[in-house]
């Protein structure tokens, strides 16, 4: 079975244009719902993370039609593409939770660190003293 190139122009046309509006309609949602308040404040992560698919969107997809005809540079350009939309989902979403919990972490272990020394220091006044 041999595929008609234009089924196949016309299906790739109709999935780009369904995930494109897809897309724009999470950007928009993601915009109205940036002041909402969350324990995390992930509303701002989303967004960013959207907004950078949207991004990457605009600008490699017209770069992949321009490199049909190169295969080599197709196959490149698409892993590229495909790495950046996971580190562009990935990386706003987990990168600040993490990093507030190493600062609770931190601010426990000072603050343990800091009542450990004020404990020493007492009873070490309270000695002296007697």
């Amino acid at each position: 079975q041999t595929s008609n190139p234009r089924h196949k122009t016309i299906f790739l046309l109709l999935l780009f244009l369904i995930n494109f509006t897809a897309l724009i309609i999470a950007n928009i949602e993601s915009y109205k719902a940036r002041n909402h308040p969350t324990e995390f404040h992930e509303n701002q992560h989303v967004a960013l993370s959207m907004l950078g698919v949207l991004e990457l969107s605009i600008i490699g997809v017209p770069i992949l039609f321009l490199l049909a005809d190169f295969p080599e540079a197709n196959f490149l350009v698409t892993s590229v593409l495909v790495a950046l939309l996971c580190l562009l989902i990935l990386l706003p979403t987990f990168v600040p939770k993490f990093a507030k919990r190493q600062q609770k972490t931190l601010r426990a272990k000072s603050s343990k660190f800091i009542g450990q020394t004020s404990g020493f220091n007492t009873s070490s006044l309270g000695r002296n003293s007697q």
